[in-house]
């Protein structure tokens, strides 16, 4: 049996360096009811853990600060509601009361895991020896290909008999390989360890010098033919850097993880997440985990989320977005974006006096683009002679709009346009049907989900304005006047896979 066990907060805390004092918060009262210092933390460390640019927020002082005031505002949002949905009795409701037992099983579950992992931690040993072993598997060699994959092999061998009678390699793979992502470059894949193959092609490539190709042979797939573009000593496989090291300490957390997860798990069937969670909860409970302030900490901050989305679904129920709603919203954003996407060319300059003397001229006949280039002040199309991009009649101020609405392509406005850029002369050189705008069947799902956003931020600003708030004032922020956080271990960018995975060559 195999069980992935999700790798829990507290590892991925200690993975990134995050700790609790990551930043400062006081507690806050909602209608009474408190959120703890511990619960805020709780929900910044997890937000932080998530996020590709955490090494700014933690090195930025004012992003630092918004960072903190969001956690604020998500916690106090999450309590709002869930305390909604209890006024509401959504929590008495037989699903409602089923989703929550197994939300408090996961979180004990997750709890006693990291437990674990704290008595056991991953090891600089351990990371050097996986490191090791992996770069030991990748090998010391890399190819470059080019194949041309098939699924049959009367196909394969038409197409052999065509790279004999001398057609080129790269021309045969971009009109026959059935491998969308190579064909188009004829068939030509990046240097990689040939270890990433499947072993039949494996044992293909073994056999090559650069320049020669296989036969047609059978794969799992399909028939390869395989051509050795050229070979190296390993360059790409990376360094034993802090983001190697990072990325190794979360995996091996996680498989340390699901192996002692396992070892609980019953040997003679297979069994799903929810009874993996069932089992460590029990356990858990059995050696008081289930008194202990961390995980009271994390399932109430859980806990509240989950209600506040029974709330915020509960309330969609009784009041869904209707069709006639999202076609009003789709109605005003045409008549927004306009009836024409249009191209203009245009000069603009501030005085008055020489816009008309500009504007006379044109309308003699002399040429737009070249008293465009002399004249205009716009740096973003006198280059061009005037010439904008394409433009929606609807982006434009009121009074560009009324003339360029009347104009026909060819035409030039009869009267100057005065806008804070200056006096414009504007000609109308193309208009189309609006090109950027979905219709309405591909927008419908997409106004679904703003006005379904839009009517929850009301039902939230409705709860918070009868809401009572008390905020005790926060210590100063952990984030420093020179950016400098309160935590060791900022390298926090995302790490890439460590070996590629295996691939269809």
């Amino acid at each position: 049996m195999k069980l992935k066990t999700p790798l829990i907060l507290a590892s991925l805390v200690a993975a990134f360096g995050v700790s609790s004092a990551m930043a400062q918060f006081a507690p806050i009262k909602v209608n009474g009811e408190e959120i703890s210092v511990a619960t805020q933390q709780t929900l910044a460390a997890a937000a932080l853990s998530t996020m590709e640019d955490a090494h700014s927020v933690l090195m930025d002082p004012k992003k630092g600060q918004a960072f903190e005031e969001d956690a604020r505002t998500v916690a106090i949002e999450q309590a709002l509601m869930s305390q909604y949905a209890r006024k509401m009795g959504y929590d008495k409701d037989p699903k409602v009361k089923k989703s929550l037992e197994l939300l408090r099983n996961h979180t004990l579950a997750k709890t006693y895991l990291s437990d674990y992992v704290a008595k056991h931690p991953i090891t600089p040993d351990d990371i050097a020896k996986a490191y090791d072993k992996i770069k030991a598997d990748y090998g010391d060699r890399e190819v470059r290909l080019r194949h041309i994959f098939v699924a049959n092999d009367v196909v394969a061998n038409e197409l052999m008999a065509d790279l004999k009678a001398g057609r080129p390699f790269a021309e045969v793979a971009m009109k026959h390989s059935i491998d969308k992502k190579s064909a188009p470059k004829g068939g030509l894949l990046d240097w990689s360890s040939p270890k990433i193959y499947e072993p039949a092609i494996q044992t293909e490539i073994a056999k090559l010098k650069p320049g020669q190709t296989t036969q047609p042979f059978k794969t799992n797939e399909g028939y390869e033919i395989i051509r050795l573009e050229g070979e190296r000593e390993a360059k790409d496989f990376p360094k034993l850097d802090k983001e190697t090291q990072q990325y190794l300490y979360r995996r091996l957390t996680d498989e340390r993880l699901n192996q002692y997860a396992l070892t609980f798990a019953p040997q003679d069937k297979a069994i799903d997440q929810m009874e993996m969670d069932a089992i460590l909860a029990k356990r858990a409970i059995k050696e008081g985990f289930d008194k202990r302030s961390d995980f009271l900490t994390a399932y109430k901050s859980q806990e509240a989320a989950f209600l506040m989305e029974v709330a915020i679904d509960k309330a969609l129920e009784a009041n869904p977005i209707t069709d006639k709603a999202i076609e009003t919203d789709y109605a005003q954003g045409v008549s927004a974006y306009g009836k024409r996407e249009v191209k203009l060319r245009q000069i603009i300059v501030k005085d008055p006096k020489l816009a008309q003397a500009l504007l006379e001229r044109v309308q003699k006949g002399e040429d737009f683009a070249k008293l465009a280039r002399e004249n205009s002040v716009d740096k973003a199309t006198v280059e061009k002679g005037g010439l904008t991009d394409w433009i929606p009649e609807g982006q434009f101020v009121s009074s560009l709009r009324a003339t360029v609405s009347d104009l026909k392509p060819g035409q030039i406005a009869k009267t100057l346009i005065t806008t804070r850029m200056g006096h414009h002369i504007v000609k109308l050189e193309e208009a189309r049907q609006p090109k950027g705008f979905a219709t309405l069947d591909e927008a419908r799902e997409q106004i679904r989900a703003k006005l379904a956003a839009r009517r929850i931020a009301a039902l939230i600003e409705e709860q918070k304005a009868a809401a009572k708030i008390e905020m005790e004032k926060a210590p100063a922020t952990a984030f420093g006047p020179q950016g400098q956080p309160a935590v060791k271990g900022t390298d926090l960018k995302p790490v890439p896979n460590f070996v590629k995975p295996a691939a269809k060559p």
